[in-house]
């Protein structure tokens, strides 16, 4: 059974997933998915290199400084700072709450290294949002980049800071518009680069190598490392990331995998299976299978299940437990179906070991 820290981490966790959850929501309502919107014609997109010096100097400066404040946890002075697109999109509590929710992903930024900037100017007038590719077209290129652009925003800035950190590292990717000649921000996320030093480039070859051993499911889950460890928000996506959700997507369509996402027939019965993701604390990356509980919730009779599963789920992903140190059941009473509702659940963290 979880250990009392496990369970004050997973406490955490629930807390911290509601916070991001506020400003991811934010981040879709008015941003979107650069999926969604066409290739804009009349832009010009200049790589780091390719950006003069007083410029990068400016870029550098201003995203450092609003990193220190992310940092800080200074959430009015970046208030202040921001685009007001972004401060007509959502209300200031939200966005001080977003804030917080990074200051505490970040132990520091002594070693934060900028990975890429990009500066992109917009020809005419744009009235609805649309997508750049700068670099090259080839998503295969590491050079290649999509960034979104938005009504109004001239001249935009995204910039993508890698920040060394164990066991997760971390990357903070901001993105600057101008606006009365100064860079005012227009969004920003945390993501994670790397866990227990190890980057996506790893679990896309252990994926590759477990599903050609047949076990599906630790192929799925190491794919969708790779995803996370790419992903930079809806606003940025590198050939990287874009290739990897292609990966993911594919896999998911494979019928082996469908019928291992939807159910699980134990000793016992027939456990139905809601999902199976990968869940993040502050130092931990862990799977989550999410089932319906055949049982009334509580403690003398969910972690009996998490435990049957726990050893079920061990045969089908017998390697796994080289990559993570424990696995999130989260037991639910009556089918999710309802997104508007909340459901009853109980949360059994177990350890591979």
């Amino acid at each position: 059974m979880g250990s009392a820290k496990q369970k004050t981490d997973i406490r955490k966790e629930i807390m911290l997933y509601r916070i991001q959850f506020i400003f991811i929501s934010f981040v879709l309502i008015f941003f979107c998915s650069n999926e969604l919107f066409a290739t804009i014609s009349g832009f010009i997109c200049k790589d780091w290199h390719e950006i003069d010096v007083d410029q990068k100097q400016e870029i550098e400066s201003t995203s450092n400084s609003m990193l220190e404040m992310l940092l800080s946890n200074e959430g009015n002075k970046l208030w202040n700072l921001t685009h007001p697109a972004t401060q007509k999109a959502i209300t200031k509590p939200a966005y001080i709450t977003s804030v917080e929710n990074v200051h505490n992903r970040l132990s520091g930024i002594n070693n934060a290294k900028l990975a890429d900037g990009r500066l992109i100017s917009v020809v005419g007038h744009k009235s609805s949002p649309g997508q750049v590719i700068c670099g090259s077209v080839d998503q295969n290129s590491p050079e290649h980049l999509r960034i979104v652009t938005f009504p109004s925003m001239k001249k935009i800035v995204a910039t993508i800071t890698e920040i060394p950190s164990q066991p997760i590292g971390r990357v903070v990717s901001l993105m600057m518009a101008e606006h009365n000649s100064r860079l005012k921000l227009v969004h920003f996320m945390i993501t994670s680069r790397s866990y227990h030093g190890k980057l996506a480039e790893y679990y896309e070859k252990i994926a590759n190598n477990w599903i050609s051993k047949g076990e599906i499911i630790s192929g799925y889950l190491a794919y969708a490392m790779d995803y996370r460890l790419n992903y930079l928000g809806p606003n940025i996506q590198t050939g990287k990331f874009i290739n990897a959700r292609e990966r993911l997507t594919n896999l998911l369509k494979d019928k082996e995998l469908k019928n291992s996402l939807k159910s699980w027939t134990l000793p016992d019965g027939k456990y139905q299976i809601f999902g199976i993701d990968l869940i993040e604390t502050l130092n931990d990356i862990s799977p989550r299978v999410r089932y319906l509980s055949m049982k009334k919730l509580g403690a003398d009779t969910t972690p009996i299940e998490a435990t049957a599963l726990m050893t079920y789920f061990k045969e089908k992903c017998p390697e796994l437990g080289k990559e993570f140190d424990a696995v999130l059941f989260e037991a639910y009473s009556e089918i999710p179906s309802d997104p508007n509702k909340n459901y009853q659940t109980y949360r059994v963290p177990l350890s591979f070991n």
